[in-house]
């Protein structure tokens, strides 16, 4: 992915994807959540990517909870649009057992307590637990990395994490990736939700140098970036389906997550 979603590997070597994209299951949310003006996203500077395909939304009118965000730093998401397509929410939740869950990050827009505030904290975890793993290249627990998502968007960020261990690819600057949730909308189903994050990822994917070849770049990160997360309750758990792009540009902007 650009830092907000890679998920192909660009030769030999997968772009990032932001954690934040795959198939999702329920067309109903998509329907009666409100739609979201999206500038055309920019293209990585490094490798290809498929084409995003936006989550589409009906001009249903959808409650909207917006409060001035802040930011939760962590160790760097990889996330990747794809075609949404819900039927149903009533399908089992996927294995989470790889690894404990994450504790709440300390600054967050809504009160956890809240249906808002769980949806939040759906996304952060999907982040957190996608940049986390990339810190640990070429050695990242693909299942680890997306036990907070779940249909084709898991499947894709996991095979791009896969792709990137065999390529014995690394993160660079884990530290430089702030990432925040903005507002949540809820259409008519509740069990689904649309959130809307912000990304500023000034992270390196690179291969190592070796004793005949200097460090190759795989994917340049600095860049800042807006999406939106379909978040659908499966059982007791919302987790992230699919992401689309709103805004991405070049450079990590002062005040572009305000």
């Amino acid at each position: 992915m650009n830092r907000t979603g890679r998920s192909e590997v660009a030769g030999n070597a997968a772009l990032k994807l932001w954690v934040m994209a795959g198939a999702v299951v329920l067309a109903s949310a998509l329907a009666a959540c409100s739609s979201s003006d999206t500038d055309p996203a920019a293209e990585p500077s490094v490798s290809s990517e498929p084409t995003p395909v936006p989550i589409e939304e009906s001009s249903t009118t959808a409650s909207t909870t917006a409060v001035a965000p802040t930011t939760t730093t962590a160790p760097p998401p990889v996330v990747q649009t794809v075609t949404t397509n819900p039927t149903t929410s009533t399908e089992p939740a996927p294995e989470t057992s790889a690894g404990e869950p994450l504790s709440t990050p300390p600054n967050t827009t809504f009160d956890p307590a809240t249906t808002e505030g769980e949806v939040e904290q759906a996304v952060l975890a999907n982040l957190t637990a996608f940049w986390s793993c990339l810190g640990e290249l070429p050695d990242c627990d693909a299942q680890d990395a997306t036990r907070f998502a779940a249909l084709e968007y898991a499947a894709d960020n996991a095979a791009a994490i896969v792709g990137w261990n065999a390529d014995g690819v690394e993160l660079r600057q884990p530290e430089s990736v702030e990432f925040s949730v903005q507002r949540v909308e809820f259409g008519e189903v509740g069990a689904e939700a649309i959130a809307y994050a912000c990304l500023l990822d000034g992270s390196q994917l690179v291969l190592p140098s070796t004793d005949t070849s200097p460090e190759q770049v795989v994917d340049a990160g600095n860049v800042s970036i807006r999406s939106k997360y379909l978040v659908v309750r499966i059982d007791e758990s919302w987790l992230v389906t699919a992401r689309e792009e709103v805004e991405s540009v070049p450079g990590l902007v002062d005040g572009f997550c305000g």
